[in-house]
């Protein structure tokens, strides 16, 4: 399943995505952990809608499937890179509801687990996204949470979760967790300064009460 179209990878070539400032601690110690045979394969990804959270688990992801990653960051030009980057790479599967607010059902899950079982195409890691994660409904959480139970090899979970109260207390339990809090400031300003003027960021920033992707909206 496609994770970006081609729009977003001609957006990524000329801009060069990465994590965003307020970002990089938490992916320089998930970073460490993989590359110390230590990381989590369930990671929630949580904190209030508009942090880039999704942005986040794209990113990682896209390090888990690059095959000569680079000082803690995909290539860009290896074959999985250009796979992610196409939106086309066969061993990552983004998952969310066929319709927003809608639920993400059982079949759903089930359809994955079977994906997940085969063999990586690109001969690494198999990474699925979830977003948003509290939007399955309760056979499909119980359905994740076998998946969770017995993983497969190789594979990581990288669910989003803007409610993370919404979420089955056993696939919490079975997950590592990652907090976004709202950025500073400056961390959207340090973000946004190439592209715009800084007094209009700050503005912008007021209006969109600190939430950055709000703000990147109002300014775009």
């Amino acid at each position: 399943m496609s994770v970006m179209n081609d729009q977003v990878h001609d957006v990524l070539l000329s801009q060069g995505e990465d994590f965003r400032p307020w970002q990089m601690t938490k992916a320089q110690h998930l970073i460490y952990a993989y590359e110390s045979n230590m990381l989590h394969h369930a990671l929630i990804l949580t904190g209030p809608l508009g942090v880039s959270k999704q942005h986040f688990a794209e990113q990682f992801a896209f390090f888990l499937l690059c095959s000569s990653p680079d000082a803690g960051r995909a290539c860009g030009c290896c074959k999985s890179c250009l796979l992610s980057l196409g939106g086309n790479h066969p061993d990552l599967t983004n998952i969310g509801p066929e319709e927003a607010h809608k639920v993400i059902r059982v079949d759903t899950i089930r359809m994955i687990h079977r994906r997940l079982q085969q063999t990586s195409q690109q001969g690494g890691n198999k990474v699925c996204i979830i977003c948003p994660a509290e939007n399955m409904n309760e056979n499909a959480a119980n359905a994740l949470l076998k998946v969770l139970e017995e993983p497969p090899a190789d594979t990581y979970f990288l669910l989003v979760v803007h409610q993370v109260s919404k979420m089955l207390p056993t696939i919490l339990s079975r997950s590592q967790r990652v907090n976004f809090a709202l950025p500073s400031a400056n961390s959207i300003i340090d973000w946004l300064k190439n592209d715009f003027n800084q007094v209009d960021i700050v503005h912008a920033i007021e209006r969109a009460r600190g939430f950055p992707e709000r703000v990147k909206s109002i300014l775009f």
